[in-house]
């Protein structure tokens, strides 16, 4: 896969960070994402821009890395199969915290609504809380913040 944008380099917390992303996906490959519910048509238009990157990233810790279309189907399966009976079929997770086990996901409240959740590893699906009610901002919030995780910060 190409890359849109390598080696970004920025400065986080006093650390020295990289951002890189794939180039954007395909009509045929967003076609074959393996979810069960519908993503969020934002999210589709981030896949067509890049499909997946990697946000602030020091050496694989605390950084974003954001799902490609071909995870989506996996990371979500592996995230049901671990929470079993207690997983939400609403949820669909879109992103990983490398380095922690956490994730970040959408809560699809309709075809059209969606909050964004922090998916803290050590909580159930029902006790994660909202981040946000737009990718767009979470998005923005986050790269303003670089890379902090701005919904922890009080």
């Amino acid at each position: 896969m190409d890359s849109i944008f390598t080696n970004v380099v920025t400065e986080s917390e006093g650390l020295q960070t990289r951002s890189y992303a794939n180039a954007g996906a395909s009509e045929f490959d967003l076609k074959k994402i393996d979810l069960p519910k519908a993503l969020p048509e934002v999210y589709f238009e981030f896949l067509r821009y890049s499909d997946g990157c990697t946000l602030f990233n020091c050496e694989d810790l605390d950084s974003f890395q954001f799902f490609g279309s071909h995870e989506l189907g996996k990371e979500n399966k592996e995230m049901e199969k671990s929470y079993e009976e207690d997983w939400d079929d609403s949820v669909i997770i879109f992103s990983t915290i490398l380095g922690e086990g956490n994730y970040i996901g959408f809560k699809m409240l309709d075809e059209s609504k969606y909050q964004i959740l922090d998916c803290f590893h050590e909580y159930v699906p029902e006790q994660w809380e909202v981040i946000d009610n737009s990718f767009d901002e979470f998005l923005e919030k986050l790269i303003d913040m670089k890379g902090k995780k701005y919904w922890l910060v009080s």
